[in-house]
């Protein structure tokens, strides 16, 4: 068979049988391009005028006549006929070409007609992403013996069509997945003779049980339910055949043991995401074979005794993401072999002795990660086997030697990141002769004492990873602290608060490969420590408040490949800083967001292997002559961000591999004559961000010039002179400069340019010609600026625009002759002039559009004939106009749009059939604030997206709806409604986004939430006329809830945020009003483990609590708390922040004078873990600018080291004292003016504003009574 689908589910056996089919995939491909055959192209095999087909592709899969067709997007309700007589489809000769394989995607078909494939030998049916309901008995006649594989996933199938399968003799692979099916019926495949079907996939359905006999009958081998409502499974019901089961995100309350009793050949069983609260036994079920059993993020609180009977052998159980808080000694009586178990982000405060003491033999992994374990498990301590162990997230303090004694011979990965540890686990530790990865990061380790991983028998003889990161360790005083370690390659100590190091600290390492030192507090560069690190490739020593390097520092280290000083203090770079003979394998050095102001003619000579040099962000001047033409094999250069406002004849010369240049963000005005000589290989060169008024290649000394990618933006630019690169030039950026217009000459024969960017300049004028010799141009953007007439002929030399960017600019009309035939696809007009479409202008790329975005601009009409044509439209932009009047049917000739947006217009007369014949397409329709009073009719059964947002609409039935039944995110927000009828949601089984926020809604109840069983965002906000909040307990009907907006409605009296909470799915986002004065324990209640950015606002909030965040954990954590009354945030909430490495902080609109978040750490490092804040605002308090802020210059300079330079942090925040002046934070605290405090005036200024207030009353008091005792 020469096409087939390898479903990832298959069994092991057919890992090979994919690999076999890769290669003969990949032979067919080079036989195809040697035979000269194109691998697709149009279909020509009917030849019939106007063919539908011959808007498809076809694929010659084999070179031998087997074909795949390929249709997508096509407005076809039916399949069209197939002509049988295949002849010629390539004219090359007159072999038979047979059609194996058919696709037809992201269309409209909503009904199979009879005989529609009769006469072919299709193996393959791809009908995914239509809307078909309706499936004839005699569709597939003449497949019986040919069909493999039948693909109907994305459909509106109400039933499984087995009446159209019953002799599809060769069916294995059938995927029914995302269809409307609610039931599966007993006697649903009782006729059908599907003797090879071995895969079933049912996800994304409605079916909430399955019968007896449902299934039984089918030979299945992989059978998914996944994301169903399944509450119940009846006993016989399954295929006895089934070895692989998935039922995740389904309502199953237990384990079904009946139901799989006979499924004698099962070995994966995926219950995730289920309702399951207690693990029990059937005693009539025994499952003997090996199996996976994922039971994680379940509601389990408990494991009783005797828990597993059913079951004698796991491969992995997965139990992780429960509320486990206890586990039975005697859970696991019965399994007598298990190879990995996950228990993870759990409840654990303790483990039995014994727990797991039969599986002592084979288990040989265990996740624990995320629990609540003060110490090592007893029921460690009889397993012999055990290989991995994750104990990050929990609450070590030590760790019991005895606990962990018989892992010691086996264990080769021991993960405690993230616990209590204040010092290295020696004991426990020594003896572990096979270990290779420690971690121990983001603990309370202080120091490293000697023989601290074991002794010469133990781990150091084995060790290759150890990680130390975020401690406390101040020093490393012992020489032999890493003694006998010389199998160690990766030592990380970063993150800790070391300013001293032994010089004999790393003398024992000789296999050191990686050393991190960053983020410490070393003020001199470790010469002697490092001195015998003979093997060390990478050394990182970014952000130490180092200095000076040594002369000759790094002649010990031959063999570093990586070298890196960023956010150092250096100043000066001299010629025996990196003697090159020293390092002469050095390939990459990193010098950035320094304070470097020096660098010697010779600091780089003799660095041969050097490919990569950074020495952007620092504070250099200049560039001098010579300094980097010993760099015979650099490849990249930065000194973007310094202050270089001159360059000097040959400042750089004779580097014939630099490949990519920047000298963005400095302060050149002009580049000099020859300022680089024979850079021959220059392929990117930036330059953006600079104060250039004129542009030419006369700075670039050689006879060819090879540059590709040219950066100008961000500059003054008037005239510009690119010829000497037209023969190489694709990609120029000239955006942000003061260009005027674009003749005839500027950009002539540039025949390799594709990109080019000249938005947010001054141009009034192109010429017509301007681009008529950069045929292969496929994005222009001239945006953003004050073009008002385009001149024939200006877009029409182009073979294809991929973009044509032309917003925010003063066009008022368009000639018929701008754009050429056919050759824009994605036209953006927005924000111009217009008063009409530009129907006489658009013609002649009318077959070509696919994307028009007519935002902004003076529009008030819509009519039929104004899209005649464009029948490729997919995405269509009309908001922010001035639409008055849409006429009826006015978009029915643009059969393939997708999406259509007409919000924000002024319409008042809406055609009750404005949206007549809209395209069967249609999945994105926003009709947001355009005076709507009721919902139009809408027929288009693939709606996704509706938005009516913002209108006056009162009222919407179940009726109006019925036809959009796949609708994923429904906005109502800002209406008129009053009440919200709950049959309506329930007629929207696939909703996942509903926003009702600003209603006038009197109540919302329990009702509502239970038809919103896929709801994944729910906005709940400003809704003043509200009474009443469902029932807490009615939230767990929201089980795949993610997000969660729910504040401001006064008139709710019985609003309890914690018992909400507490019956909430983990969630992704959350936004919530506090009601009490303080934040103390609220969040206590909810599962946070999955929380990933949260709001809090709360109008009486005053006082938020040091721990009132200790919960929340992730890699980054976006944290929100606005519009409240606290004045202080305590700079001790983030020491609780143990699990988070990126914190994005608001603050906005509070009443904050001050804040500073690192009162023990250095920025950006926010507490002893490491966590460091990545974004700040403080927007809308009353700041002032005093000595307490000074941080912020520092902060903001690791800010822009890691985001665009450019961008300005804290510049929407202003100084709320007088001495401020209106300045903005930026600007107060990264000015060469800052705030200075001196040793004499800190407490006083620290202090302002509490001095004051204190005096203030006692001086009031003194003239009140003086004024008194003067009267009387």
């Amino acid at each position: 068979m020469s096409v087939r689908s390898v479903d990832l589910r298959e069994p092991r056996k057919h890992t090979f049988c994919l690999f076999l089919f890769n290669i003969i995939t990949a032979a067919q491909a080079v036989f195809v391009q040697s035979s000269g055959i194109f691998s697709e192209q149009e279909c020509l095999f009917d030849s019939t005028l106007h063919s539908k087909w011959k808007a498809c592709s076809c694929e010659n899969i084999d070179g031998e006549g087997n074909i795949h067709v390929r249709c997508r997007r096509q407005p076809w309700t039916t399949i069209p006929t197939i002509p049988h007589d295949n002849r010629s489809i390539f004219s090359h000769n007159d072999t038979v070409y047979n059609i194996v394989a058919l696709t037809v995607m992201h269309s409209s078909v909503a009904f199979i007609n009879q005989d529609a494939f009769k006469h072919h030998n299709i193996q393959i049916l791809d009908l995914t992403n239509n809307h078909i309901e309706t499936i004839n008995v005699n569709a597939f006649r003449g497949l019986e013996n040919k069909l493999y594989q039948l693909t109907l996933n994305q459909n509106s199938l109400t039933l499984i069509p087995s009446w159209a399968m019953t002799y599809l003799y060769q069916l294995r692979y059938l995927h029914l997945a995302h269809n409307m099916i609610p039931v599966i019926k007993s006697n649903t495949f009782d006729e059908t003779q599907l003797k090879n079907l071995h895969y079933l996939h049912l996800d994304y359905n409605q079916i909430s049980m399955l019968p007896k006999k449902s299934l039984l009958r089918l030979p299945l081998q992989v059978l998914t339910l996944s994301n169903n409502r399944i509450i119940e499974i009846e006993k016989l019901a399954l295929p006895t055949t089934v070895w692989f089961l998935d039922l995740k995100n389904n309502l199953i309350p237990e384990i079904p043991y009946l139901a799989l009793r006979e499924l004698k050949q099962l070995r994966t069983l995926d219950l995730e995401s289920n309702n399951i609260t207690e693990i029990t036994n059937n005693p009539e079920v025994k499952f003997t074979s090996e199996i996976d059993l994922k039971l994680s993020n379940n509601r389990i609180r408990h494991i009783k005794d005797n828990a597993f009977d059913s079951f004698q052998k796991f491969g992995r159980l997965d139990l992780s993401y429960n509320q486990i808080s206890t586990i039975s000694g005697a859970a696991f009586n019965s399994i007598s072999q298990m190879r990995q178990i996950d228990l993870s982000y759990n409840r654990l405060v303790h483990i039995p002795a014994g727990t797991f003491k039969n599986m002592a033999k084979s288990l040989k992994w265990m996740n624990l990660e995320e629990n609540q374990l003060h110490q090592l498990p007893n029921a460690l301590q009889p397993l012999r086997t055990l290989e991995i162990l994750n104990m990050n997230g929990n609450k070590l303090i030590v760790l019991n030697n005895n606990t962990i004694n018989s892992l010691k011979p086996v264990l080769t990965e021991l993960l405690l990141a993230f616990n209590r540890l204040t010092e290295i686990p020696t004991q426990a530790l020594n003896g572990m002769s096979r270990l290779r990865h420690l971690d121990l990061s983001k603990n309370r380790i202080r120091y490293v004492q000697r023989l601290a991983f074991g002794k010469f028998d133990g781990t150091g003889t084995s060790l290759l990873k150890l990680n130390l990161a975020g401690n406390l360790i101040e020093n490393i005083t012992d020489p032999g602290a890493f003694l006998y370690m010389s199998s160690l390659a990766y030592l990380d100590l970063s993150h800790n608060r070391i300013s001293y190091l032994n010089d004999n600290a790393f003398e024992r390492l000789e296999g050191l490969e990686s050393l991190l030192l960053q983020s410490n507090r070393l003020s001199h560069f470790p010469i002697t420590a490092l001195g015998n690190m003979k093997r060390l490739h990478y050394l990182l020593l970014d952000d130490n408040p180092i200095r000076v390097l040594p002369d000759y520092g790094l002649n010990g280290l031959s063999h570093i490949q990586r070298l890196s000083f960023t956010r150092t203090k250096l100043q000066h770079i001299t010629d025996r800083t990196f003697a090159g003979h020293s390092v002469p394998h050095l390939r990459s050095l990193n010098l950035a967001f320094g304070h470097i102001d020096y660098i010697s003619t010779a600091a780089f000579n003799g660095m041969d292997s050097l490919e990569q040099l950074a020495l952007n962000n620092n504070k250099l001047t200049s560039i001098q002559t010579l300094t980097f033409s010993s760099l015979r094999n650099l490849r990249q250069l930065s000194l973007a961000g310094n202050t270089i406002n001159m360059t000097t004849e040959r400042s750089m010369n004779d580097i014939p591999t630099l490949e990519i240049l920047s000298l963005a963000r400095n302060r050149l005005q002009q580049l000099s004559k020859a300022t680089f000589v024979n850079l021959n290989n220059l392929e990117q060169l930036d330059l953006s961000y600079n104060q250039l008024r004129t542009f030419d290649f006369t700075f670039l000394a050689q006879s060819l010039v090879n540059v590709k990618h040219l950066d100008l933006s961000h500059n003054r630019i008037i005239t510009i002179n690119l010829h000497p690169a037209k023969r190489t030039l694709m990609h120029l950026n000239l955006a942000h400069n003061q260009l005027q217009s674009i003749g005839k000459n500027m950009l002539y024969d540039f025949g390799q340019l594709k990109v080019l960017k000249i938005n947010h300049n001054e141009l009034i004028e192109i010429q017509s010609n301007a681009f008529a010799m950069c045929t292969w141009l496929t994005e222009l953007d001239l945006s953003y600026n004050h073009l008002r007439i385009l001149h024939k002929g200006l877009f029409t030399k182009q073979n294809i625009y991929d973009s044509l960017v032309l917003r925010n600019n003063a066009i008022i009309s368009l000639d018929m002759d701008t754009f050429g035939a056919n050759n824009v696809r994605k036209l953006d007009l927005a924000y111009n002039e217009l008063k009409k479409i530009p129907q006489h202008a658009l013609s002649s790329i009318q077959n070509s559009l696919t994307n028009l975005n007519l935002r902004g601009n003076r529009i008030r009409s819509i009519t039929i004939d104004d899209f005649d044509g464009m029948e490729n439209l997919e995405e269509l932009i009309l908001a922010d106009n001035h639409i008055e009047i849409i006429e009826e049917a006015a978009f029915s000739k643009i059969q393939k749009l997708i999406k259509l947006d007409v919000s924000h217009n002024p319409i008042t007369s809406w055609n009750p059939h404005a949206l007549r014949d809209l395209s069967n397409t249609i999945e994105t329709l926003d009709l947001a604030n355009t005076g709507l009073f009721s919902l139009p009719k809408i027929d288009n059964h693939g709606l996704r997206v509706l938005n009516i947002s913002n209108n006056k609409i009162h009222e919407v039935n179940v009726a109006q709806l019925i036809n959009n039944r796949k609708l994923t995110t429904f906005d109502i927000s800002y209406n008129n409604f009053k009440e919200l009828d709950p049959n309506m949601f329930a007629e929207l089984v696939e909703l996942k986004h509903l926003n009702i926020t600003g209603n006038p809604v009197i109540r919302v109840t329990d009702e509502h939430l239970r038809n919103l069983y896929n709801l994944e965002t729910l906005r709940l906000c400003d809704m003043e006329k509200l009474l009443r909040l469902p029932e807490p307990y009615s939230f767990r009907n929201l089980r795949h809830l993610r997000s969660l907006y729910i504040y401001n409605f006064p008139g709710v009296q019985a609003y309890n945020i914690s018992d909400i909470l507490k019956y909430l799915p983990p969630l992704r986002t959350l936004a919530i009003e506090i009601r009490e004065t303080h934040l103390t324990t609220q969040l206590n209640s909810a599962d946070l483990r999955l929380l990933r950015k949260i709001v809090i606002t709360g109008k009486q909030l005053f006082k938020i609590d040091t721990g009132a965040f200790a919960q929340l954990r992730g890699y980054k954590v976006d944290l929100t708390v606005r519009n409240t009354e606290i004045e202080v945030f305590p700079s001790s909430v983030f020491n609780t922040l143990t699990a988070i490495s990126f914190l994005s902080l608001s603050l906005q609109n509070n009443h904050l004078q001050t804040f500073g978040p690192f009162p023990h750490t250095k920025p950006p490092v926010l507490n002893q873990h490491g966590t460091i804040l990545y974004n700040l605002q403080l927007t809308g308090n009353p700041i002032t600018c005093d000595c307490r802020l000074n941080w912020i210059g520092e902060w903001i300079e690791y800010y822009q080291s890691v985001n665009a330079a450019y961008e300005q942090p804290l510049d929407d925040t202003y100084c709320a004292d007088q001495a401020g002046g209106g300045t903005t934070l930026h600007n107060a605290y990264t000015s060469t003016n800052h705030i200075v405090c001196t040793a004499n005036n800190v407490i006083s200024s620290c202090n302002s504003i509490r001095t004051f207030s204190n005096l203030l009353l006692p001086l009031l008091l003194t003239i009140l009574d003086y004024i008194i005792y003067r009267k009387f």
